[in-house]
């Protein structure tokens, strides 16, 4: 947290004139999900810095899944404790293109705005657009939360990190990413892409060793 705080202290101190920061969906200060804690608090510091801003709280990213890359040309798998939430997933060029946006034309100040992409879909269905795109079987394996806070520990997480990515993945599962907007819309001028046009760019990423 400190460095997006001394991030927007800095901006002050320069004369920025204007700030659009990339916040998450869930975002409040006192949130037990620490993530969502810290991207609150920055919120609040940057509204009180003084200086003009936009903020954009993005969905779920759909380059998260590129977390998996390895077992999925490996083993043709991904594990996730995300059970079937359904989730608004956002592709990062449509965040960025709306960060873009939001800097360069008028009117956004003082206003957040939650991107999301076009559907909310569940990772099984990530799994069925992936083994389209790539051409082989892909399977999307659901696992428990005490099973993945062990596995990324094994990996070599923190403990208290391993548990707060589980506990975000406990939030998609309550619905907290379930809902649409039409905010990329309403900032680019076209639809957000679905997760089939991202698995489509994504695909040489994930060949198979």
């Amino acid at each position: 947290m400190e460095y997006g705080t001394s991030a927007i202290d800095a901006a002050a101190a320069a004369g920025v004139r204007q700030v659009v920061m990339l916040s998450t969906i869930g975002a409040g200060a006192g949130s037990p999900t620490v993530f969502f804690d810290q991207h609150g608090r920055i919120e609040e510091h940057l509204r009180g810095s003084g200086i003009p801003a936009v903020v954009l709280r993005s969905s779920h990213m759909m380059s998260n899944i590129l977390g998996s890359a390895t077992t999925i040309r490996q083993a043709g798998r991904f594990f996730l404790p995300a059970g079937d939430a359904r989730i608004a997933m956002v592709d990062p060029h449509d965040v960025a293109t709306a960060a873009a946006a939001a800097l360069v034309t008028s009117g956004h100040d003082g206003r957040t705005h939650v991107l999301t992409g076009p559907e909310a879909i569940t990772y099984a269905e990530v799994a069925r657009l992936l083994s389209r795109a790539l051409g082989r079987p892909i399977e999307y394996v659901d696992v428990p939360d005490d099973a993945a806070v062990a596995g990324m520990a094994q990996a070599g997480l923190p403990q208290w990190l391993a548990e707060q990515v589980v506990a975000v993945f406990e939030a998609l599962r309550g619905g907290e990413n379930a809902s649409t907007t039409s905010s990329v819309r309403e900032l680019t001028g076209r639809e957000p892409r679905g997760f089939e046009e991202f698995a489509r760019w994504a695909a040489p990423l994930l060949v198979g060793e």
